[in-house]
């Protein structure tokens, strides 16, 4: 059936993907895949968000999006603004640290890209990531509409 032919080759993708990063470096490979950098990333792209959030966009339980949250304020990578109209409400984003942590963490991924693949390949692998990242979205915007 195309659908389980669809679902496997995402799969392998997927896995593909995971062994790509830790032929890299072990280290950056579990920073990539960490919860924590998904955080920062989510953070970095809406610039403030709020807890419920990043709990709907990396499809995260609450206790585990405040747990890695307190982890990263601690670790000074993002701080929390209350909300101006109702000191209930709290927003995250990043601090300088978080913002150092997430360019070197990307630095890092570039140069290995770099040094493995010829330019051919990498224009080859953004054009795929970019049609794959559209598809996704439209699926995302199908799936929220149902």
């Amino acid at each position: 059936m195309l659908a389980f032919e669809t679902s496997k080759s995402l799969v392998r993708l997927s896995q593909k993907m995971e062994t790509f990063f830790k032929s890299f470096d072990p280290k950056l490979e579990r920073e990539v895949f960490s919860l924590k950098f998904k955080i920062l990333l989510c953070i970095q792209e809406k610039k403030q968000v709020s807890p419920t959030q990043l709990v709907e966009s990396l499809l995260l339980a609450k206790s585990n999006v405040a747990k890695f949250c307190r982890e990263l304020e601690n670790e000074n990578k993002i701080c929390s603004i209350p909300d101006e109209n109702d000191k209930r409400v709290i927003y995250y984003s990043l601090t300088k640290g978080g913002e150092k942590y997430i360019f070197s963490c990307l630095a890092n991924i570039e140069e290995v890209i770099v040094k493995k693949l010829n330019t051919q390949k990498i224009d080859v692998l953004l054009q795929s990531v970019e049609n794959l990242n559209q598809i996704l979205d439209i699926s995302k915007g199908e799936v929220n509409e149902k």
